[in-house]
């Protein structure tokens, strides 16, 4: 695996791959919101109703029909894993459901289709764990016919450290590659350069063209600069709905910071669409994880830095 990533973009390096999968295995938690759609005819007098966004799914018997053909479906994923997720509505979905990683509220060991909804998040705490749940959920994926990925789908990986260290997004906005054509992050996916996780750095271009923030060209103070991009960017994600809003359904950049009681995490919504596949999912995993070490450590400071700076010379 490691030697595929030779050819990638530079600040993605086989030496980066490795650090992942072997001396940072410990440091992440990584959790998974996929969603997947049934064939509507499979199960008769399915209704279309209002879907919500990722709210627990009501046990209506509806519901109830859908999940018991998702347990037969996914055999070994089920078997494996339904002490680990939890069924969740998704507005964006027509006839589907939305898979989170949590615990429900049943006993452990006791079948979760029968008193959802309710759970509490249960992030994996190794990246071999959250990439062999990927493994196991793509095996019995290729092995059934009734649910399938569409342009309505995606898969979000919420990545945060163990110990909840300080995230610097500004970092992450710099260092990210999510160039439209050539970006690692849109790489074997590039239907899913859409209005809903397109590049927060283009937009930051765009914005201070238009209306240029003399304090920020004026200075070379890396923490200013910082502390200006800092509030930049969490007033851009608090206007568009994607940070703040209780129900956000405008989240129009793929990389997004969210916050829970105990620390901060890194939402990333590049992965979906009918193209998404294992592969896909395993290099993105890995790269993702990448991103929010670059964020959370001093890993690569001074290609951050550079990169800041060519950034606001861009501005000029």
């Amino acid at each position: 695996m490691i030697t595929k990533y030779n050819n990638y973009l530079n600040e993605f390096k086989s030496e980066d791959v490795k650090l992942i999968l072997t001396g940072l295995q410990d440091y992440f938690t990584i959790g998974f919101e996929i969603e997947i759609e049934i064939n509507p005819n499979i199960l008769k007098g399915l209704k279309d109703v209002p879907r919500y966004e990722s709210i627990s799914m009501y046990p209506s018997r509806q519901n109830r029909k859908m999940m018991e053909d998702f347990k037969s479906s996914f055999p070994n994923f089920y078997d494996k894993y339904k002490d680990r997720i939890a069924f969740h509505d998704d507005e964006t979905l027509v006839y589907g459901v939305e898979i989170v990683n949590g615990t429900s509220l049943n006993k452990k060991g006791e079948d979760p289709l029968h008193i959802f909804p309710g759970e509490t998040p249960k992030p994996f705490e190794r990246v071999k764990d959250a990439i062999e749940y990927i493994n196991v959920f793509f095996s019995d994926f290729e092995d059934q016919r009734h649910w399938s990925f569409s342009h309505r789908t995606s898969i979000h990986i919420n990545i945060g450290t163990y110990e909840h260290a300080p995230i610097n997004i500004v970092k992450g906005v710099m260092m990210i590659s999510d160039e439209e054509k050539t970006g690692f992050a849109f790489k074997g996916i590039e239907n899913r350069i859409v209005n809903y996780c397109g590049s927060i750095k283009q937009k930051l271009i765009e914005m201070f063209k238009k209306e240029p923030n003399e304090k920020l060209l004026d200075t070379t103070n890396l923490s200013e600069i910082e502390r200006i991009l800092n509030n930049e960017i969490y007033n851009l994600y608090d206007f568009y709905g994607g940070l703040r809003a209780s129900m956000a359904g405008a989240k129009l950049f793929g990389m997004i910071p969210k916050t829970k009681k105990d620390g901060t995490y890194m939402e990333f919504r590049y992965v979906g669409g009918d193209e998404v596949n294992e592969k896909i999912m395993k290099d993105k995993i890995l790269y993702f994880c990448y991103l929010v070490y670059l964020m959370s450590s001093e890993y690569r400071n001074n290609e951050y830095v550079r990169k800041l700076f060519s950034f606001i010379n861009k501005l000029r």
